[in-house]
């Protein structure tokens, strides 16, 4: 009976409105911290591939169009420089690029965006006769680098 009534003492509202207030600085706490409002989740997504891209770019990337066959060391795909497009192994992508979130989640911010160049579901299939430029690549264009997270 004690404990319950230092409980209610301690842990309960007393004054109408405090609640409200209460939740309403949290809330305003929670927005300086992380920016403007809009979709958090979204504008991380964006960062997570920006990051990647510019981490990576010439260490992780061949050059789509090169006609020598040089060795990158744990490459994910290829640097298209004519459509300005980094292909990524649709096998790699979700491990490498993804970081923390899922594939569809990445996938779904990065087509709302306009960022994927695509010709199944969220993938693009390519034929080619170079087996290493053959089978399905996540495209993401060159323009996110220019968006703002």
């Amino acid at each position: 009976m004690f404990y319950n009534e230092v409980y209610t003492e301690y842990f309960t509202v007393s004054n109408e409105g405090q609640a409200m207030s209460a939740a309403k600085a949290c809330f305003d706490n929670w927005l300086s911290n992380n920016g403007e409002s809009g979709n958090h989740e979204e504008r991380q997504i964006i960062k997570q591939v920006q990051g990647f891209i510019q981490a990576h770019g010439s260490s992780r990337f061949s050059d789509w169009d090169s006609q020598y066959h040089e060795r990158v060391p744990n490459r994910v795909g290829f640097y298209r420089k004519s459509e300005d497009c980094h292909y990524v192994h649709a096998a790699l992508f979700e491990r490498e690029v993804c970081g923390p979130f899922s594939k569809k989640q990445v996938s779904q911010v990065l087509w709302k965006l306009q960022q994927l160049q695509t010709n199944n579901g969220f993938q693009l299939r390519v034929n080619s006769t170079d087996r290493d430029k053959k089978g399905y690549f996540y495209c993401i264009k060159g323009d996110i680098l220019n968006l703002s997270p």
